[in-house]
């Protein structure tokens, strides 16, 4: 059964710490500088979990953190983003330009969302 209190907290709290704890160069560089995708992801899913704690409790913070920033390396990394583009039909030099960042973001941010709606559900 789906955590209704905690995926709804989860939701606003990684959403505002994925956008504004994270740095302009990270932002910039996290697809091609390890460091800055792993530093980016370390900081979100720390944060986001001891945010969380405080408002709801958590039955495993240690799995949460794991998931979270895992998925995050995943997700930020672009790759299975822009591997869906494709699937969508768009042209490789579609995925690549800059015209359809928009989609990059919006696919990038439905995929964080569906992680939190499995954690709710599994944690």
């Amino acid at each position: 059964m789906i955590n209704l209190e905690l995926l709804v907290i989860a939701l606003v709290i990684c959403k505002a710490v994925d956008w504004i704890i994270q740095t302009k160069y990270q932002s910039i560089n996290k697809t091609k500088d390890r460091v800055a995708l792993l530093t980016h992801a370390a900081t979100y899913g720390i944060l986001s979990t001891i945010l969380i704690s405080f408002f709801t409790p958590v039955a495993s913070p240690l799995i949460l953190i794991s998931l979270l920033i895992t998925t995050h390396i995943i997700i930020d990394d672009r790759k299975i983003v822009k591997l869906l583009m494709r699937f969508k039909g768009m042209t490789p030099e579609e995925v690549i330009d800059k015209r359809y960042l928009g989609i990059q973001i919006g696919i990038d941010q439905r995929l964080h969302e569906v992680v939190l709606v499995v954690i709710a559900t599994i944690i």
